[in-house]
């Protein structure tokens, strides 16, 4: 199988500094894309700041650095890019990257844009361009909520209905996880929806409780449970048969099965838990997307999380951010 030549532009985080961290797998594109040698050739990294290139130089010593995207796509003339920047150059980035040289797929972190017509011309332009583009919600590429959403499908609960997502506080950096995560477990997007906004909690970012409907008259929730050190991220979906959780931050899905109440006539009480399934040691989100974007190239597999994806889900967003300033939606 021929190799895909990759690149990736933001070379911190996401990108690759949190592998210098004691995460236990693989935490960045640079990571990924280095695990997967049968599968990819990384070819350069992108950035502006020069701790960051130094940093890259130490870890891949080979491989190209470059200061702009349009140096990186004229010399190496990538198959699939990695956007791992500050959201708020994406529109100038994705510009620059589709100029001369498109490459054939774009893998994006999480949010698109915050700003919603540099996410809508970010969608528009690598549809224009005819390039495939991946968006990087991890919790979509988590084998765990993975195995969660399967068991949902399979009737595994009966119908469900309630989605609950806990999560810590940040609208954005964290919050937006716990939405499109509410949103790809129930398959459907909101109805109608309330939000209430916890301004003791804000950091940086506002803080919102909410609360839906779906077409399917499932109720959907996103709960703030306190700060951003405080990782407590949990998935808890009830149907008519029974319970599925998810813990410590996707590490344990458990099934919760129903039974019929020996003390309260009329009543179902839960039954014995059963783990379904856990983390395993090195599992790693960014490898999976990443694998996911070569089997589309070879394969032609249908992408998790696309663009049109990542839009509909971050419009909310948009709205509750609104509705956190005193200015409700209409």
């Amino acid at each position: 199988m021929q190799k895909h030549r990759a690149a990736v532009i933001g070379l911190g985080q996401a990108g690759s500094r949190f592998d210098e961290e004691p995460r236990g797998s693989v935490w960045s594109h640079v990571g990924a894309y280095l695990a997967l040698k049968e599968r990819y050739e990384l070819v350069g990294g992108v950035d502006v700041d020069r701790g960051n290139l130094e940093a890259f130089a130490k870890r891949c010593p080979s491989i190209s650095k470059y200061l702009s995207v349009s140096e990186l796509m004229g010399s190496e003339r990538p198959d699939v890019v990695s956007i791992a920047t500050p959201s708020g150059v994406r529109v100038e980035v994705i510009d620059e990257l589709l100029n001369k040289f498109p490459p054939k797929l774009v893998i994006c972190e999480k949010p698109l844009a915050t700003d919603i017509s540099a996410r809508q011309r970010l969608v528009d332009q690598c549809k224009k361009k005819n390039v495939i583009l991946l968006v990087h919600y991890n919790r979509r590429y988590n084998p765990v909520y993975q195995a969660m959403f399967k068991a949902i499908s399979e009737g595994l609960i009966g119908d469900v209905t309630s989605i609950t997502i806990r999560c810590p506080n940040r609208l954005w950096s964290i919050g937006s996880h716990a939405f499109d995560l509410l949103f790809y477990l129930s398959g459907e997007l909101p109805l109608s929806w309330r939000a209430l906004p916890l301004p003791g909690l804000e950091d940086g970012e506002p803080a919102v409780d909410f609360i839906c409907t779906f077409p399917s008259g499932r109720v959907g929730r996103v709960s703030i449970q306190g700060g951003k050190n405080i990782l407590i991220f949990e998935a808890d979906v009830i149907g008519t048969k029974g319970r599925l959780t998810v813990v410590d931050n996707g590490a344990k899905l458990t099934h919760i099965p129903f039974r019929r109440s020996r003390q309260y006539q009329g009543y179902w009480v839960q039954g014995r838990a059963r783990r379904i399934t856990g983390a395993v040691k090195g599992d790693s989100t960014f490898i999976s997307i990443v694998r996911e974007a070569a089997d589309i190239l070879d394969n032609g597999r249908y992408p998790t999380c696309t663009g049109e994806m990542a839009l509909q889900s971050e419009l909310i967003l948009d709205q509750l951010n609104l509705e956190a300033k005193g200015i409700v939606h209409e």
